[in-house]
C-alpha cells in the first residue's frame, strides 16, 4: 500500500499506532489467524550489570528467526505489516537523559531517532529462491509518523523489559515513527521476508520470516483453477515484486 493511502479506513499512521500497542502487549508472540499479520524485529536488550541504570546491550548479530519449522501460515486475503525501523516514545518518558514533557518534545525525540538510522532494508524471496527483491522501490519514501495516540503498557508485557528503553506499566500519550510497508493481499505462494535497520549508535534489529500463503478451499470448493500453482501463476507472483 503506497504512503498516503488508507486501508480498511485507516491510514499508515493509524496502523502504526495499532502495531505499537500490539508490540508492547502480553500476546506479541501469538497469531490467531486474523486478517492482519504483524511482523517484528529482534528485541533482546539486557543490562550489562546489576547496577541501577546500567547500560543495556543487545548483540547486533542476533535476529528474530521465523524460518523453516518456525514459519507462519496464513490464508489468502491476510494482510502483512512489515516494520523495517521503529521508534516509539511517550510523554513522561526519558529521551537521552531528559524527560519528555509535551508533544513538541516528543515528536522531536522520535524524529531525532529516525534521522540517525544508518541503513534500512525490506526484501522478499519467492518460493525459496536465492534472489532477493525489494518490497518497494524506495523504502525511504515509506517513512511514517503517527498522530498522538494512547499506548497501553500492561504489567505482563512480553517485550518491554527487553527494549533499549523499558517502559513502566501504564497508559501513555505516545508517538511512533519509522519505516513501514503494508502488504494488503499476497498471492498464494511461499515468501521469505527479511527486514531491519542499523543505527543510531550500535542499535540494530532484524526479522526474517517464512510465510506460506494458502487459499481457503472451504470458501470456493468447486473452483480451484485460478489458484493452480503452475508456471504462469508463479510468474505472476514474481512480477508483483519485480520493481527493478
Amino acid at each position: 500500500m503506497p504512503p498516503g493511502k488508507t486501508f480498511k479506513g485507516l491510514s499508515y499512521g493509524d496502523w502504526v499506532a495499532i502495531w505499537s500497542n500490539w508490540l508492547i502487549s502480553r500476546d506479541v508472540e501469538s497469531y490467531d489467524g486474523e486478517d492482519m499479520l504483524f511482523l517484528r524485529g529482534y528485541v533482546g536488550y539486557k543490562a550489562v550489570s546489576d547496577a541501577e541504570g546500567a547500560m543495556r546491550y543487545q548483540d547486533p548479530k542476533n535476529f528474530l528467526d521465523r524460518t523453516g519449522d518456525n514459519k507462519l501460515k496464513i490464508l489468502k486475503g491476510t494482510s502483512v505489516f512489515v516494520p523495517a525501523q521503529v521508534t516509539v516514545n511517550a510523554i513522561g518518558c526519558d529521551f537521552e537523559g531528559k524527560l519528555i514533557e509535551n508533544e513538541k518534545d516528543l515528536r522531536r525525540a522520535v524524529n531525532d531517532d529516525i534521522n540517525d538510522v544508518r541503513s534500512i532494508w525490506a526484501t522478499v524471496k519467492l518460493n525459496h529462491s536465492k534472489q532477493c527483491i525489494k518490497l518497494v522501490p524506495d523504502l525511504r519514501s515509506y517513512r511514517i509518523e503517527t498522530p498522538l495516540f494512547k499506548l497501553t503498557v500492561p504489567e505482563d508485557s512480553a517485550l518491554t523489559n527487553l527494549m533499549d528503553y523499558p517502559m513502566k506499566p501504564g497508559v501513555f500519550d505516545a508517538v511512533a515513527g519509522g519505516y513501514f510497508v503494508l502488504l494488503p493481499d499476497l498471492a498464494p505462494s511461499t515468501y521469505q521476508i527479511d527486514f531491519g535497520c542499523e543505527g543510531p549508535g550500535e542499535y540494530s534489529t532484524r526479522g526474517v520470516y517464512d510465510i506460506a500463503v494458502y487459499c481457503d478451499t472451504r470458501k470456493e470448493p468447486n473452483d480451484i483453477s485460478k489458484y493452480r500453482c503452475d508456471n504462469s501463476r508463479k510468474k505472476k507472483v514474481k512480477d508483483r515484486f519485480c520493481f527493478g
